[in-house]
């Protein structure tokens, strides 16, 4: 795949039964973790890729995932999350190894600022500051990049992240 694999492993669904790895990357990184209750594949492609693994795509579909009722993927509040955990832990891989790039930072902010919106949208508004604290903590651009519209980007700056979804879903024009 194009691009920076630890970026594509942040912005990419790699789905388990897809990828084919190398058994020394799996071991260099200790596989999955059994100990987190989602989102594993994320969290392997995402230790991968901060290993210097690089990720290739064939340009046919081999795979189809369908979610079903009940299913641990179907649980998205829960998966948003996990995602909090997951990248908060890679970056800080990054960061010890000094591999935590500006453009990285700005992905990882981008990512956690945007599933802070999501989380607050559920209701889930502690997770969601959480996810804000630490998108802003890794590059304020990447937390004003998940707010894509002109109008909202200056709620932004002047409100925080809390108090702009709350006008956005309050004028639902803003959005």
């Amino acid at each position: 795949m194009d691009g920076d694999s630890v970026e594509v492993a942040l912005t990419e669904s790699i789905q388990t039964a897809s990828p084919l790895h190398r058994a020394s990357d799996l071991m260099r990184v200790a596989g999955f973790d059994a100990s987190l209750p989602c989102c594993q594949e994320t969290d392997l492609h995402l230790r991968l890729a901060c290993q210097g693994v690089r990720f290739r795509r064939l340009p046919e579909t081999l795979l189809t995932v369908r979610k079903q009722p009940g299913s641990v993927s179907s649980d998205y509040t829960k998966l948003l999350l996990q995602h909090e955990v997951i990248f908060i832990r890679a970056a800080e891989i990054l960061r010890a190894r000094d591999e935590l790039t500006p453009a990285r930072r700005f992905a990882f902010a981008r990512q956690l600022a945007a599933d802070g919106r999501l989380l607050f949208r559920r209701s889930m508004r502690a997770a969601a500051r959480r996810c804000w604290h630490a998108a802003a903590t890794l590059g304020r651009a990447g937390l004003r990049s998940a707010y894509g519209r002109r109008t909202s980007r200056p709620l932004l700056t002047l409100l925080g992240p809390e108090l702009t979804e709350q006008v956005m879903s309050a004028v639902p024009s803003v959005r």
